[in-house]
């Protein structure tokens, strides 16, 4: 059984935006997606048919090639959604999910599960990352 890692505000800003443009551009209901960039943060591909035999075989590729992305799974949705993303600039994401961070942003939540990751360096916008919703 999954749980959840949920531990800073900043999470929820990327998870709200991916779960918004997975409904808007795939229709009601909860649909994954890769959401692959350049190394300028420029979205280049934006796939919710896999492309792969699994969507970890494609990031696992991905991160191979050293090729950023941003990937949304709400593979048990509503109760759980994983949120990953590798080698994004905190400009770039803010211009992505059409919001600015700030430093409450990065800050865990006092009551933050124990499993949740710390930051490094703390209070600093991560450019990998992953969350489990």
């Amino acid at each position: 059984m999954p749980h959840t890692t949920h531990a800073y505000p900043f999470e929820s800003k990327v998870w709200e935006f991916a779960q918004r443009l997975s409904q808007q551009l795939a229709g009601q209901g909860h649909h994954s997606f890769v959401m692959v960039l350049d190394a300028k943060g420029v979205v280049q591909t934006l796939h919710f048919a896999c492309p792969d035999k699994s969507w970890r075989q494609f990031t696992e590729k991905l991160d191979q090639a050293d090729t950023p992305y941003l990937f949304y799974d709400p593979f048990d949705a509503p109760e759980y959604a994983w949120l990953s993303w590798a080698r994004i600039d905190r400009p770039a994401l803010e211009r992505l999910i059409g919001d600015r961070f700030v430093d409450v942003d990065f800050v865990k939540y006092r009551h933050a599960a124990s499993r949740a990751p710390d930051l490094e360096p703390s209070n600093r916008f991560p450019r990998y990352w992953g969350v489990m919703f």
